[in-house]
């Protein structure tokens, strides 16, 4: 990191196309903006969860370019000029680089606007010690430990380090298999 990041920047991936969750999803209205999960949007929850952590100038929403107009009436308290329009749709490593252009260097934190964090404390706590550790120079990735097959998320492989996206069956069960064995010896020992 070039210079010292002593605040966070967040992006939050709101680009979704409405296909998972179909019929209640549709292209208009995907999933980020449903209320799935009581209360509020997964967006709005997305958002929330980075109360305290993230000053509201500091935080960014990557959308598609249609779907601008839908997430400034969502999110009316971030600011309109945070909220980008993908000119096209090119997956999670092409958000994320628009995101780190736009933010302009310091300390990134990217974050998915569809998921569901039933402990927003520990998550909160754990987006903390990242942010320590990456004060230190260092790259962090926070994720769960997958309990089945998945072709269709992303990881990080932790052999190599690097990002698989959306890997195929026989791989990613292989993984998974492996990740078990390993947990399962953490048991025994």
């Amino acid at each position: 990191m070039a210079e010292n990041c002593t605040e966070l920047k967040a992006v939050i991936l709101a680009g979704g196309s409405g296909e998972r969750f179909w019929p209640l999803s549709t292209a208009s209205r995907p999933k980020q903006f449903l209320d799935v999960f009581g209360g509020e949007s997964l967006l709005r929850q997305s958002v929330s969860r980075l109360d305290g952590l993230v000053k509201p100038g500091n935080l960014f929403v990557i959308t598609s370019a249609a779907l601008v107009k839908t997430t400034r009436r969502e999110l009316p308290h971030v600011p309109a000029a945070n909220i980008v329009g993908e000119p096209e749709r090119r997956d999670t490593g092409a958000a994320v680089a628009l995101a780190a252009g736009i933010c302009g260097g310091g300390m990134l934190g990217v974050f998915p606007s569809d998921h569901l964090v039933t402990k927003p404390a520990r998550f909160r706590a754990a987006v903390r010690r990242a942010v320590r550790a990456a004060r230190g120079g260092s790259i962090v990735t926070l994720g769960i430990t997958p309990s089945r097959p998945a072709t269709e998320f992303g990881y990080v492989d932790p052999a190599t380090g690097r990002f698989i996206e959306k890997p195929d069956a026989v791989k990613d069960a292989m993984k998974v298999f492996a990740q078990t064995v390993e947990d399962l010896k953490k048991l025994i020992v």
